[in-house]
């Protein structure tokens, strides 16, 4: 949207999203822009039709829950699931199709997603209202005849229906200039959560950002619980990678379900974002070779793979191999990914390298039992750090003793002179600091934010432990 709507003036249009056997009344405000976008949808085949490749007019708006509570509740208020009127703003989709039958086939397969997304939450313990979620819910919600919106539309300050009745703007078709041919056959919603803080990803630097990877822990949960439920999202990448708060639960969660496909379709396409999508994949949609399961989860592991990458390497290393696969035509390859993190990482971190690079040397075509929790879990481990850390500290010159002169003075401050004999060589000491120091960065980096407050201590003891083996 160019500017937001006038909350004041503008006349809403109010839906009912079914929850738990109750309604959640949503007011949804015209669109300010009125261009709509045309979309393509590719949309299995069903018991009474084939394969379809559906276009449809989209605008995009949004909604906010309404204040009124639903005539059903009572006075007796919201308790349970009810009670968490969750959240105030919503995300919305109008479509529009050229006939009624398209419109019922690809709201019957928006709806098909919705249930599918909510049985890979419950998965994870989710609700509709209620995280954790593998993806965030949508409700997908019909146009309303004319008669209809005279009874329920209101502005969100409740001007009178019959105020609301003599503007058109409050016919879901009106809003793409269909006035004079009302479709409300044609038309319906499409409503989310709106979440618009994407994954703040931090650039690496010399050391993976493993912290980064660590907050993908859920998204990946949410994977897998798709892959249980019998979906796949197909449009996983950075932009769909969405920050959420409800309550106390703060985590992270894929958004933009209209890629959703059932892992059983009979589909020879998808909608999805090419450059998160491996070139073999896109060949096999050139040649409409069938879409099978397999291909369909491997698919989400390469978007996963490169949104992980991002993580913990920085966007920058993403975007070149990504840019490099899309020039060439050729897969990305775990051994050109690796040379690039040996490059800024050294290969004292081949332990997270290795297990990182591993599904870019999976086919675009299989998947077996891969797991995206599991691969994260082992990304993490590998994490143990250099194989140089685990050697004593070697001498060092006399050069770099003069350049980490204030560290060493800061030890002999710092430490009771008992445990550093005057005759202790400043080359262990200062290679005792470099080793605390490059050992409390990993650390920092590994760590969650609650313990980054005992790295200092940590380094401490470490240096004394150390010198304590040193000079004993």
């Amino acid at each position: 949207m160019s500017a937001a709507p006038d909350f004041d003036s503008a006349p809403w249009y109010r839906v009912y999203l079914p929850v738990g056997g109750w309604a959640l009344p949503v007011d949804v405000a015209p669109p300010d822009n009125r261009q709509s976008v045309v979309r393509k949808y590719p949309v299995p085949a069903g018991e009474d039709h084939g394969a379809q490749l559906i276009s449809a007019h989209v605008l995009y708006t949004r909604g906010l829950t309404a204040e009124a509570l639903p005539p059903q509740v009572g006075r007796g208020g919201l308790r349970g699931e009810r009670a968490q009127l969750p959240f105030k703003n919503w995300f919305v989709k109008a479509y529009w199709c050229a006939t009624p039958v398209e419109a019922r086939w690809l709201m019957r397969h928006f709806k098909q997603q919705s249930s599918d997304i909510l049985d890979a939450n419950t998965r994870l313990n989710g609700t509709a209202l209620r995280p954790p979620w593998a993806v965030a819910p949508v409700w997908v919600v019909p146009a309303m005849t004319h008669q209809s919106v005279q009874q329920v539309a209101t502005t969100h300050l409740g001007a009178d229906a019959e105020g609301i009745f003599e503007t058109s703007d409050a016919r879901l078709w009106s809003w793409f200039g269909l006035d004079d041919n009302p479709q409300p056959e044609n038309c319906f919603l499409v409503l989310t959560r709106y979440l618009p803080q994407p994954m703040p990803f931090i650039e690496a630097g010399a050391v993976p950002r493993t912290d980064q990877l660590q907050e993908l822990e859920a998204v990946a949960r949410g994977i897998d619980a798709c892959h249980q439920a019998g979906i796949a999202h197909c449009d996983i990448k950075p932009a769909n990678v969405r920050s959420y708060s409800v309550g106390a639960v703060e985590s992270f969660v894929l958004i933009d379900a209209d890629a959703v496909l059932r892992l059983e379709a009979r589909t020879d396409d998808i909608r999805l974002t090419l450059p998160y999508t491996h070139p073999g994949l896109t060949a096999a949609i050139r040649a409409r070779r069938p879409i099978t399961a397999e291909v369909l989860k491997a698919h989400d592991r390469y978007g996963f793979a490169l949104v992980a990458l991002g993580a913990v390497a920085g966007t920058a290393t993403a975007d070149a191999v990504i840019a490099r696969a899309q020039r060439d035509g050729s897969p990305i390859t775990g051994d050109e990914v690796r040379v690039m993190l040996r490059s800024a990482w050294g290969t004292d971190w081949d332990g997270v390298i290795d297990p990182l690079v591993e599904p870019f040397d999976q086919p675009y075509d299989a998947y077996g039992n891969w797991s995206a929790e599991q691969w994260i879990t082992d990304v993490l481990n590998g994490q143990d750090g250099p194989t140089s850390l685990d050697a004593p500290p070697g001498p060092v010159d006399a050069e770099l003793v003069r350049a980490h002169r204030a560290e060493i003075d800061e030890v002999r401050r710092t430490l009771p002179a008992a445990l550093i004999p005057p005759d202790a060589p400043d080359a262990v000491l200062n290679a005792t600091v470099l080793v605390a120091s490059r050992v409390a960065a990993r650390q920092y980096h590994a760590a969650r934010w609650p313990w980054l407050v005992g790295l200092p201590v940590f380094a401490l003891l470490l240096v004394v432990t150390i010198i304590r083996e040193l000079v004993s």
